[in-house]
């Protein structure tokens, strides 16, 4: 089984946030709410597209996070893939 990756993660634990409220949300919802594209999010997902700076930086504003903490998910999520990027050199 493939482990998920980090985009993935965060992904869907939000949309899992927002089934526990509302059981029908449903990811296209998610894109709405996020000014995401469905599809863009399924490839993220499935870790077909990476979870870039910009991406990440839609997701902290949706989450209402404060300045500082959305400049550490946004740098976790640089960190992450440069790190991914490393092992597999």
């Amino acid at each position: 089984m493939e482990t998920q990756n980090f985009g993935s993660e965060i992904i869907l634990n939000i949309l899992a946030g927002k089934r526990a409220v509302n059981s029908l949300y449903s990811l296209k919802a998610l894109g709405r709410d996020l000014k995401i594209s469905q599809p863009q999010l399924t490839k993220i997902i499935k870790g077909d597209r990476r979870l870039t700076p910009q991406i990440a930086a839609k997701i902290g504003q949706h989450m209402k996070m404060g300045d500082a903490e959305l400049l550490k998910f946004i740098l976790s999520t640089m960190l992450k893939e440069n790190a991914k990027k490393t092992e597999s050199l």
